[in-house]
């Protein structure tokens, strides 16, 4: 099991302040999780953060900031463009919850930032890890890889996690597949096997591996994976979650992989994320360290 654990989540409502635990959260294959600070690039008190959850049933992008100009009109801006309005209160303060759907961009390949919407100035900016190098922001995806007959109706999947100072832990699963030892390819170089003897397994990869991890020294990030047995294709797929109508990725037609993230599929989707209900600022902070497995 990865060590970053794999908590089940009930997500009756959401607050803005749970967004702090998510990243040690499991919301199955097909799921992403971001979450960026921001800070002001004239040093002043403004500061904030950005969160995205995407899976079936919410693709949500939540902007929190406080410090700004009371009663303003500011832009979200995704690579430097507008994308959306927002407005602080009389307290200087954001707190608005956006559809990635309508902004039109994959968060998690955009640099996010918000701008004076009259003057067009930057007053908040994605903020670098600590001097420390501590992790300021965190990404994680949950993908599943596609099989061949040569599977017998087994699964696998991956769990990649980023963090700000660009650390990174990639978790290959694989499970029910005959017994026997399968072969690890990350973007067409072995890096790796994994021991399903008992017809299941795992291995994971960390950028500082702890005992039981194996060096991560390439990039996981939307990497090609495949796993193979005798030198025959098992599951093969990419280590990012696809996300018709935003990612640049999906096929022509609109239709993506196995893992794409279906906005019609609203099952669970009594869940609500409520971006007033933490308005003294607390989920500013980074987010929690994901917990660690049993």
């Amino acid at each position: 099991m990865s060590r970053l654990g794999r908590l089940s989540c009930g997500l009756p409502a959401l607050a803005i302040g749970a967004l702090l635990t998510l990243s040690a959260c499991d919301f199955g294959p097909g799921s992403a999780f971001l979450s960026t600070p921001l800070h002001s690039p004239s040093g002043n008190a403004s500061h904030g953060r950005v969160a995205a959850i995407l899976t079936s049933w919410s693709r949500a992008l939540i902007v929190n900031a406080r410090g700004l100009s009371p009663n303003g009109s500011f832009s979200l801006t995704a690579d430097g463009a507008p994308v959306a309005e927002l407005s602080s209160d009389a307290n200087g303060s954001i707190h608005e919850t956006l559809s990635v759907d309508d902004l039109g961009v994959d968060p998690r390949d955009s640099v996010l930032g918000v701008e004076d919407a009259s003057t067009g100035d930057d007053v908040l900016e994605v903020e670098d890890a600590n001097e420390d190098g501590a992790p300021d922001g965190i990404r994680s995806e949950h993908a599943s890889l596609s099989a061949t007959d040569l599977a017998q109706g087994g699964h696998a999947s991956t769990r990649l996690h980023v963090a700000g100072n660009g650390d990174q832990t990639l978790d290959i699963e694989i499970e029910d597949v005959p017994a026997g030892s399968y072969d690890v390819f990350v973007e067409g170089a072995q890096r790796g096997m994994i021991d399903a003897s008992s017809g299941s397994g795992s291995i994971e990869f960390a950028t500082n591996p702890d005992a039981g991890q194996v060096a991560l020294d390439f990039s996981a990030v939307n990497a090609a994976i495949e796993i193979r047995i005798g030198g025959e294709l098992v599951f093969s797929g990419q280590t990012d979650v696809h996300i018709p109508g935003v990612d640049a990725d999906e096929n022509e037609d609109g239709s993506g992989d196995e893992d794409a993230i279906d906005s019609s599929d609203d099952s669970g989707s009594d869940a609500s994320i409520d971006p007033s209900s933490d308005a003294d600022g607390d989920d500013i902070d980074a987010p929690t360290a994901a917990a660690p497995a049993a």
